[in-house]
């Protein structure tokens, strides 16, 4: 039996009513599973379009693709199709449009 945990990330940003023991909280169960970051609000419209974006995507590989299995095939094809610039395009697009729902 193969088991394999994806983590998952997470940037907080405290409310106005939240103290920095609530942050704390948040952090600790959160961090259980994955990685957190604390920022500013207003820099969150990029955090949300960027996702997780920002790692090196081909290096990730060889841990959920082995060769010639079947997630590297899917993944051949992705890359036919310009999935890639797709993403880019759509992580360009869900900024701007949250930019443009926060004024």
């Amino acid at each position: 039996m193969a088991c394999s945990i994806i983590c998952s990330k997470l940037v907080l940003h405290l409310g106005e009513a939240a103290t920095e023991k609530d942050g704390e909280l948040v952090a600790n169960l959160f961090g259980a599973v994955g990685k957190v970051w604390k920022m500013d609000e207003k820099l969150s419209d990029a955090a949300g379009a960027v996702g997780h974006g920002h790692e090196n995507r081909k290096a990730s590989r060889p841990a959920i693709a082995s060769p010639g299995g079947t997630t590297i095939a899917g993944i051949h094809e992705l890359e036919k199709g310009a999935f890639r610039a797709s993403i880019m395009n759509a992580i360009v697009a869900a900024n701007k449009r949250s930019h443009e729902l926060g004024k």
